[in-house]
């Protein structure tokens, strides 16, 4: 397999951002190329707080190469699914278990969340907490996050003393801002070690 028909099948992402996939991985994103890679843009301007520039897109092998413009004029190459939910850095390609073993992760991750009865607070509208969900991955955690944009939500949040969206309360502690699964797992206790 060459080269660029084997990054169809990677999932490490770069920057410290944690893969997301769901079974419409490879689904088309309805305004195509420029689309996808502008989720990518936003996302990494959300973690950086950089402004970053979208330069180019090219559909490569089931996915989208896109290159981006740093604020230091340095221009970064990102492979993206045509959803823009998962990408990954140039250099950061692995073997094809990789996203198999991330995923069990953050399914895992969210399964002791919900068991220890942590709640993430978030404000959907804002590119924080949106990167936060996707790092996690939606679907891992139903019954742990809570919108501030539900009044009750947002009173609940204020009592525990929660400052800023995203923030991850447990055990009385808070742990503000958009963390990686492993940030979070040693934040609560949790094992990110899966079983085969």
């Amino acid at each position: 397999m060459d080269k660029s028909a084997a990054v169809v099948y990677l999932g490490l992402v770069g920057v410290g951002l944690a893969a997301g996939a769901g079974t419409g991985f490879f689904a088309a994103s309805p305004g195509g190329g420029q689309a996808a890679g502008q989720e990518v843009v936003s996302a990494l301007e959300a973690q950086s707080g950089q402004n970053l520039e979208l330069l180019k897109v090219e559909r490569q092998e089931g996915m989208f190469k896109v290159d981006v413009r740093t604020q230091d004029d340095q221009i970064q190459t990102y492979y993206t699914s045509p959803t823009g939910n998962l990408f990954f850095t140039e250099g950061s390609a692995t073997n094809p278990d990789t996203l198999t073993t991330v995923s069990r992760q953050k399914q895992q991750l969210g399964t002791c969340l919900r068991k220890k009865q942590a709640t993430m607070y978030g404000n959907i509208s804002q590119q924080a907490t949106q990167l936060q969900i996707r790092i996690l991955g939606q679907e891992n955690i139903n019954n742990v996050y809570r919108d501030v944009n539900n009044a009750t939500n947002l009173r609940a949040a204020a009592q525990q003393g929660v400052r800023r969206t995203p923030s991850l309360v447990y055990n009385q502690s808070t742990l503000p801002g958009v963390n990686t699964p492993g940030q979070i797992a040693n934040f609560t206790g949790c094992s990110l070690q899966t079983k085969q």
